[in-house]
C-alpha cells in the first residue's frame, strides 16, 4: 500500500510539472532618431571698408564670414536676401555692388549662389564656413557723383533644412 500510495503521490507531481509553462518572453524595443539640425557658431560680422572717388579704389576689410555646424548627414539649402536690393544706400543715393559668397567644410565646398544645397559630411568635426566678399562698383559710384557719407546694406542669410 505504501508504494501504491508513493507511486499516485509521484504521478501528481509528475502530472503537475507536465502541465506548468513559462510565459513567453516579453520584448521592448528601443528607437531614437538622430535628427538633421544646424545651428550658428559665429551669426553676425561687419563688413567695412573706404571707397576713394578720385582714385576710383577702395580699401579696408571686404570680407565677412558666418560659421555653422550641422549633425553629420544633415541636408539643408543657404539662402540670403540684401535689404537695399544688392545695393549700398545713403538715403536716395547708392552703389551698386557685387557679392560673391563661398561655402567651405561641406560638400561642395565652392561659390555659391542664394539657394545653394549642401550635405554636411563631417558634422560635428568641423564648421561649415560662409565667406562674403563685396566687389562696390567704385566707376558706377564716381560716374554717378553720389555725395561723401556712410553706405550701407544688411544681408540676411538662412539656413533651412530639407525635408
Amino acid at each position: 500500500m505504501k508504494k501504491l500510495a508513493a507511486l499516485a503521490l509521484s504521478g501528481a507531481v509528475i502530472s503537475t510539472a507536465a502541465f506548468a509553462a513559462n510565459p513567453p518572453d516579453g520584448t521592448i524595443t528601443i528607437t531614437a532618431t538622430v535628427v538633421e539640425a544646424c545651428e550658428w557658431d559665429q551669426q553676425t560680422d561687419t563688413i567695412q571698408f573706404d571707397i576713394d572717388l578720385i582714385g576710383t579704389s577702395y580699401s579696408g576689410n571686404t570680407t565677412g564670414q558666418l560659421t555653422f555646424n550641422c549633425v553629420k548627414g544633415t541636408d539643408g539649402s543657404i539662402t540670403w536676401t540684401s535689404a537695399n536690393n544688392g545695393q549700398l544706400s545713403n538715403g536716395s543715393d547708392t552703389i551698386d555692388y557685387n557679392l560673391t559668397v563661398n561655402l567651405s567644410g561641406s560638400d561642395p565646398a565652392s561659390n555659391i549662389s542664394s539657394g545653394h544645397n549642401f550635405t554636411d559630411n563631417d558634422g560635428s568635426a568641423g564648421l561649415e564656413t560662409l565667406t562674403f566678399t563685396v566687389t562696390p562698383d567704385v566707376v558706377q559710384a564716381k560716374n554717378d557723383n553720389v555725395p561723401a557719407g556712410q553706405y550701407t546694406d544688411t544681408i540676411t542669410v538662412s539656413i533651412d533644412l530639407n525635408p
